[in-house]
């Protein structure tokens, strides 16, 4: 028996969601709606402390020592250029 791929689309519009319906049915594909609270944009994001601290932590590390950080562009580049990504 084949594995069977799921793929999650998550439209942001009333009409996304009817365009994907319609490609759905048109293509005879099985398929369910389902609702999710996740990206709700009326919904406010709880941050744990822990993490507001990590963050503050870095910030002021980053005020006192900005010489010592990384641009993440430059970064990013450089792991690129060094793995042939």
């Amino acid at each position: 028996m084949a594995t069977q791929d799921i793929i999650i689309f998550e439209p942001t519009s009333i009409e996304e969601t009817d365009a994907l319906i319609a490609f759905g049915k048109a293509l005879k594909l099985k398929f369910k709606i389902a609702e999710s609270e996740d990206f709700n944009e009326n919904k406010e994001i709880q941050i744990p402390e822990a993490h507001k601290a990590i963050v503050a932590e870095r910030l002021e590390d980053y005020r006192k020592n900005p010489n010592t950080n990384f641009n993440f562009d430059e970064l990013l580049k450089d792991i690129r250029k060094k793995y042939n990504l």
